[in-house]
């Protein structure tokens, strides 16, 4: 009896020892649900701005019924969805492995334009054109101050505020100096909103700023037009090409209708008074040919609607040329009834030789009278190599004479000038 009693206490105790040990490990609630409890602050948005969660809280519900509510701003709470482009949109927040949603808008941003101008004067962009006819390229936004996606519908309308209730045009660009109202029109996009912009800008008349012959620069020292002088007869040609200040043109050919308008003139270098010179009718070229001389060229632009006066000067010289035979001058051999033309070519002329008769060298000149045969003109008969200034009767044969030229004023002298001809 009493053994049994035993048993039983020892039973009993082994119980609430047990109990009290289960008591101990008691589990945690486990979420089972999160739902928004305050909506954050913001939910309305324009393209580009960031979410943000400050103002709202969820609710956590528990297997055990009980809730908790949080702050969506914990770190823990995570967003795993927001497109902040143009659209309605939910986004989709995890936490404690649980998601809700919540819906936030997203609309069309504004944008803030800025105008682009190399030169600001008065507050007013300047643009300074090198005047070619053609019409201005005028960008005066700035494109990084909006979104890529807006570039392409940019579009520019122009007005001249010289004229009087002159509107907006955008197939009218300009062309001439002046004061214009640029309007740009920024047209909308799928995540921007369009808007217009307004501002004034000037076209200043260019300046040219110095001549080029040829294509090639005008330099004093390099030249070879002034370094070495041009020669006699030789064409000038001064007005081909122009380059332009502030032009990434660099050489350009003038506008007709500016050519049209320089002045050229030229004097002697210890002269007072400049000469004045037409234009070529066609091309407006200044071409002319001077004598042999020291020049100061002077080539003047008055000041037009759309290019600003200029004056350039650079000095000219020009040296004699060589006589040519057969342009400058001719040789003849005359008896004094009839004459035979002893021509630059191969061919030997013959002459009839009659011992009646004396027979001379005469020089005809293309250029007038201011080139003449030097006296001393020596005659070799056949292959001799001494000869004499008088040609006399020696019978046939051929006759070699060597002569000089005097020139003139533009002209260089020539020497040792040969003629042959045969006696038959």
């Amino acid at each position: 009896m009493r053994k049994g009693f035993r048993n039983f206490i020892l039973v009993l105790a082994l119980c609430c020892f047990g109990g009290l040990f289960c008591a101990c490990e008691e589990v945690a609630p486990q979420p089972t649900s999160v739902t928004i409890l305050d909506m954050p602050t913001t939910v309305n948005y324009t393209v580009g701005q960031s979410l943000q969660l400050s103002g709202g809280s969820l609710k956590v519900e528990y297997d055990d019924g009980t809730t908790k509510n949080f702050p969506m701003t914990l770190a823990s709470a995570n967003i795993t969805t927001f497109n902040n482009a143009n659209t309605q949109q939910q986004v989709v927040l995890t936490f404690l492995n649980l998601t809700t949603r919540f819906t936030v808008r997203v609309d069309k941003a504004d944008v803030s334009p800025k105008i682009s101008s190399s030169t600001i004067i008065d507050n007013k962009p300047v643009v300074t054109t090198s005047y070619t006819g053609q019409q201005i390229s005028f960008n005066a936004l700035d494109k990084n101050s909006i979104p890529q996606e807006m570039l392409e519908g940019v579009e520019y309308y122009y007005k001249n505020t010289s004229v009087a209730n002159a509107e907006y045009s955008k197939t009218e660009l300009p062309v001439n100096a002046g004061g214009y109202l640029v309007k740009i029109v920024i047209n909308s996009s799928s995540n921007y909103n369009g808007c217009e912009l307004e501002s004034y800008f000037d076209v200043q008349k260019c300046n040219l700023f110095d001549l080029v012959l040829e294509g090639e620069e005008l330099n004093y020292d390099d030249a070879e037009l002034n370094k070495n002088g041009i020669k006699y007869g030789q064409e000038v040609v001064l007005s081909n090409y122009w380059r332009y200040k502030d032009n990434s043109l660099g050489v350009a050919p003038l506008p007709q209708g500016v050519r049209s308008e320089l002045q050229y003139l030229y004097k002697l270098k210890d002269a007072q008074d400049y000469v004045s010179v037409l234009p070529d009718s066609v091309t407006g070229d200044f071409v002319v040919n001077l004598p042999v001389g020291q020049y100061d060229v002077k080539i003047a632009l008055q000041e037009d609607s759309n290019i600003a006066s200029y004056e350039y000067n650079f000095s000219l010289i020009v040296v004699k040329t060589q006589l040519q035979r057969g342009v400058d001058y001719n040789l003849y051999l005359s008896d004094g009834t009839n004459t035979t033309l002893l021509d630059a070519n191969t061919a030997i002329p013959t002459v009839s030789y009659d011992a009646e008769k004396t027979y001379t060298l005469t020089l005809v000149s293309n250029i007038g009278e201011g080139i003449v045969l030097q006296a001393g003109t020596t005659y070799y008969i056949g292959n001799s190599t001494s000869g004499s200034t008088i040609l006399t009767a020696s019978g046939l044969g051929k006759i070699k004479a060597v002569f000089n030229i005097l020139g003139d004023d533009n002209h260089l002298d020539v020497s040792n000038e040969t003629v042959i001809f045969e006696f038959v």
